[in-house]
């Protein structure tokens, strides 16, 4: 299950590369990507914010993506985990389970 989350996190890249109409390699989004993806898992910014794109200038820009480019990437990719992220806690919040969980009388100290 994992595999498939990362193949579709890089044909999604690959996608974006194409909107920039920009061509990069299988190969090196294969690469590139789960490691970008580790340093914006660092707890050393706000969700990412600047490591990401400083990861794609890294990575991509000598290459494949000029420096705004790559941040464009960054954009787009924190904008799209940022809309699905929120489609998801609002269809938890809405969902009969969470509901379930939350109490109604208060909880007794002693």
């Amino acid at each position: 299950m994992s595999l498939l989350f990362h193949l579709l996190q890089i044909a999604t890249h690959q996608m974006m590369a194409y909107g920039f109409g920009i061509h990069i390699p299988w190969k090196t989004l294969l690469i590139a990507v789960p490691v970008i993806n580790i340093l914006a898992t660092l707890p050393i910014s706000w969700n990412g914010l600047g490591v990401r794109e400083n990861a794609y200038i890294f990575f991509l820009s000598p290459l494949f993506l000029s420096r705004e480019q790559a941040i464009g990437f960054g954009a787009i990719w924190l904008l799209g985990m940022t809309a699905s992220s929120a489609i998801g806690g609002l269809i938890s919040f809405l969902s009969p389970d969470m509901r379930r969980q939350t109490r109604t009388e208060p909880i007794p100290i002693f």
